[in-house]
């Protein structure tokens, strides 16, 4: 990935920060940190806590991985079964983190994703793939990696989501409304392409979550030019909450509003939800 795509700036600000922090207390990947030294990677730059080491991975992934470098660092994860599957993926690059919390450099780096795929074994791996940012002529150094062995559950969770029957005949119905419609224009899009039920086995995951996964799964196949990913999300009463974030391309805003139509679909499918609200910014 270039550092002129690093650069994005993320379109959207969305609201909720409180529920992201959360996010992370209610759900730890490990114990709480406790005394024993961190494990670091070659030459110290990043260094997560100790306790994580062969420490049983929750769906979703949460880890804080500390930075000990002096200059703006980004970092790639990959959590793959002892078969060698890759089960989860992902960077920090150009995602959103809290204002103000870490200014640039990043003293912490926050992973926070949820596992789309179920793990065959009990034993695996996490690799974290620290990448460092000169700021002379766009220089990125790739620095050595922390590999971590972890435990994993192989119990599965069924995610249902609802997509159009005729995917791209959907595509083009949507981009020929949004083209044609005036932002004036209160009318929702509606579309009377049939949407069926599909459903996806991912890593085992508690059911309060299913608004999350419901929404990352759905995030996942519906990718745009560039990355888009979920940043918060919550069931209030009967109302599902979701938001996203990303960097922008020409079209953006018709992209999020497809996302969001396919979105209420699937979240008007979760038992005990009657009703869905995609954050927009304050």
């Amino acid at each position: 990935m270039s550092r002129a795509h690093r650069s994005c700036l993320p379109t959207v600000r969305w609201k909720a920060f409180s529920s992201i922090l959360a996010i992370f207390a209610a759900f730890p990947c490990v114990a709480a940190a406790n005394s024993a030294k961190p494990l670091c990677n070659e030459g110290g730059t990043v260094c997560v806590d100790a306790s994580l080491a062969n420490s049983l991975v929750a769906n979703p992934l949460t880890v804080n991985v500390q930075v000990n470098s002096p200059g703006d660092m980004d970092l790639d994860w990959e959590l793959r079964d002892s078969s060698g599957n890759v089960l989860d993926l992902g960077s920090t690059e150009d995602r959103f983190d809290w204002p103000g919390k870490d200014p640039l450099p990043r003293r912490t780096l926050h992973i926070m994703d949820f596992i789309l795929r179920p793990a065959g074994t009990t034993q695996g791996t996490l690799i974290l793939s620290p990448t460092a940012h000169t700021g002379r002529d766009d220089e990125a150094k790739e620095l050595p990696q922390l590999t971590i062995p972890v435990r994993l559950s192989t119990a599965r969770s069924v995610v249902t989501i609802l997509e159009p029957e005729d995917p791209n005949h959907f595509h083009d119905d949507y981009y020929n409304w949004a083209n044609t419609h005036l932002s004036s224009d209160p009318t929702p899009y509606i579309t009377k392409i049939p949407f069926t039920a599909h459903q996806i086995e991912v890593m085992y995951f508690e059911r309060k979550l299913a608004v999350g996964m419901t929404a990352a799964v759905v995030i996942n196949r519906y990718q745009g030019e560039s990355p888009w990913y979920l940043t918060h999300w919550s069931l209030v009463g009967n109302t599902a909450h979701v938001g996203l974030n990303g960097c922008g391309w020409s079209g953006v805003s018709n992209y999020v509003s497809l996302v969001n139509y396919v979105l209420r679909r699937s979240m008007l499918s979760i038992p005990g939800v009657a009703d869905y609200v995609f954050d927009r910014p304050n």
